[in-house]
């Protein structure tokens, strides 16, 4: 039986979701990630906003025909020379895989309930393969596009609340996957009008979680957001015993135990 300690987890990876509406930055958002040591698997083609960035590129086609193959090089490898990887975006991979299916489906080219729970079913095992990249020291990051979600409570009563784009019941299950699910969101607070920002923290209204719970906000640069989870979670020193100084005595004990 192979026992991990506590402290190991400082040297996982970290895994992310941003999601958000469209054009508000979240590809942009992968160019504040250390070049270098940045891979990309581009299924949206919306890496352009990120030329002059010397990061590393995969296209997924649209077919798919590469997809298999690009994750068992990159999940089954023991040397992988990027700490950071990135899909853009989930919501285009999951698509993509149902008109894939539709154009082999004897329904009129409509993906089929069936299709639907293939899709789903391959969409778990790559988020989790991607997921599990952490183990190796990877950090993960997913993006999507957002959408209303009705959830419905014991009562029957219907609330709406903001999701990462997948199908209906698989969103609340990927998300749970991973550390940190943020929304981006565009800020209208007098003096940051128009900066993007991620919220980490949920409301009623848009799902967002902060495993690390250092913060509720933060700015739109990831390294900045991964530098100061590792601050936060890095091992507190010991304090250590105070040494008099030189002459001086050590101070005694008052009676009943008290300095």
């Amino acid at each position: 039986m192979h026992i991990e300690k506590l402290d190991d987890e400082n040297k996982k990876g970290k895994t992310l979701i941003v999601f958000g509406e469209s054009g508000v930055g979240k590809t942009s958002l992968l160019g504040t990630l250390p070049e270098n040591e940045t891979l990309i698997l581009d299924v949206e083609g919306g890496t352009v906003v990120l030329r002059g960035k010397k990061m590393g590129v995969v296209r997924i086609k649209e077919d798919l025909s590469n997809l298999k193959e690009v994750f068992d090089e990159i999940v089954n490898t023991n040397v992988i020379d990027f700490k950071y990887i990135a899909l853009d975006s989930a919501t285009e991979l999951e698509k993509f895989m149902q008109v894939r299916l539709s154009q082999k489906s004897s329904n009129d080219g409509m993906p089929s309930l069936h299709d639907y729970g293939v899709v789903s079913f391959k969409m778990r095992d790559y988020m989790r393969r991607l997921r599990d990249l952490r183990d190796k020291g990877i950090t993960v990051i997913v993006t999507a596009l957002e959408f209303p979600l009705e959830l419905v409570n014991n009562e029957n009563e219907t609330r709406t609340r903001t999701y990462p784009m997948m199908a209906q019941k698989l969103a609340p299950e990927i998300a749970g996957l991973f550390d940190i699910v943020a929304h981006m969101e565009v800020s209208s607070k007098a003096g940051h009008e128009g900066e993007r920002f991620l919220r980490l923290d949920g409301t009623d209204s848009v799902l967002a979680k902060n495993r690390y719970g250092h913060a509720r906000f933060a700015t739109a640069d990831l390294t900045k957001l991964f530098a100061d989870i590792d601050a936060h979670i890095a091992p507190k020193p010991e304090p250590k015993p105070e040494v008099p100084a030189k002459g001086e005595s050590k101070p005694k004990a008052k009676k009943g135990g008290e300095l």
